[in-house]
């Protein structure tokens, strides 16, 4: 009925198999367990919502981008086993309709400080936080409960604190978040 029950199971070999293990449950299943790997298509994705004044700005989601270390995201072992594949479509590299130039994504957080600098954002307090205007760069970073995709949103806010830039991660309810989108 649960993961947590299917991965007790599997360690009292209760079920012969089963896919999709986390990571870190692999050392607890003994020595006879063998592990397999698979591609599991899937993708995440960060949206920005542009009818915000912050993200209606080009440079800010330029910016954030730039401050995204994807391929650290992707192969951190704690993260998606290692095993994940750093991207900016959610085309996969096998579908006819990947268009690798697209797919060139740049990590460059002194570019992504520079490139707000020259907007006008700075830290003219010493905080840490870019403003202007009197406006700091603060912003919700809403996501799920499940733990990868926390400890994602934590990856992501670290980066982009790097850049001066104030994520607030907040935990969303699936159910409800459902609700508002069908509504």
């Amino acid at each position: 009925p649960t993961v947590d029950a299917a991965l007790e199971e599997l360690g009292k070999h209760g079920v012969q198999a089963m896919g999709g293990v986390p990571p870190r449950v692999v050392p607890d299943l003994g020595d006879d367990a063998r592990e397999y790997s698979a591609v599991q298509p899937g993708f995440g994705l960060v949206y920005l919502n542009n009818d915000s004044v912050l993200f209606s700005e080009a440079a800010v989601r330029k910016a954030l981008s730039l401050a995204t270390d994807r391929t650290a995201i992707a192969t951190d072992p704690s993260l998606l086993g290692g095993q994940g594949q750093a991207s900016a479509s959610p085309i996969p590299t096998g579908s006819w309709a990947y268009w690798a130039d697209h797919d060139r994504i740049a990590f460059d957080p002194a570019a992504a400080r520079s490139l707000l600098e020259q907007e006008g954002w700075i830290d003219g307090d010493g905080d840490g936080i870019r403003d202007r205007d009197g406006k700091p760069l603060r912003f919700r970073l809403g996501t799920s409960s499940e733990p990868v995709m926390q400890a994602i949103a934590e990856k992501l806010a670290l980066d982009w604190r790097t850049i001066g830039a104030d994520p607030e991660i907040e935990t969303l309810d699936q159910q409800a978040t459902m609700r508002s989108l069908s509504a």
